[in-house]
């Protein structure tokens, strides 16, 4: 395992579990963006009651990072791309992809300020 990996998840293994899962959430997000240079990322859990979505964190992520994400390989390790890279006017862009066990995760990235 790269080093940079091996760094976030130590530090990630060190948490504070008695806290509650948002704050641990927010942390695990956190360390991400510290150690693997991802400057955001988005966290959404399903209330099982309500069958709604519900933030836990988000931070944004830079503006080439679905192109990586695809060329890192989400297929090569398994994934699935389900909903290609699309434009959200003015704000950005967002795909979904499943996972090799078959949870959907989405990748936003924001739209580039005008240089």
């Amino acid at each position: 395992m790269p080093k940079l990996e091996s760094q976030a998840l130590l530090r990630i293994s060190q948490l504070d579990l008695t806290k509650n899962l948002h704050q641990i959430l927010e942390e695990i997000l956190t360390i991400v963006g510290e150690e693997l240079g991802a400057p955001s990322g988005s966290i959404l859990l399903l209330k099982e009651e309500t069958a709604e979505l519900e933030m836990v964190a988000t931070i944004g992520l830079p503006e080439d990072y679905i192109e990586r994400a695809y060329s890192k390989g989400v297929q090569k390790l398994g994934g699935e791309i389900i909903v290609p890279k699309q434009e959200v006017p003015g704000m950005g862009y967002f795909a979904l992809a499943l996972d090799p066990e078959g949870n959907i995760f989405g990748l936003w990235e924001e739209k580039a300020a005008p240089k």
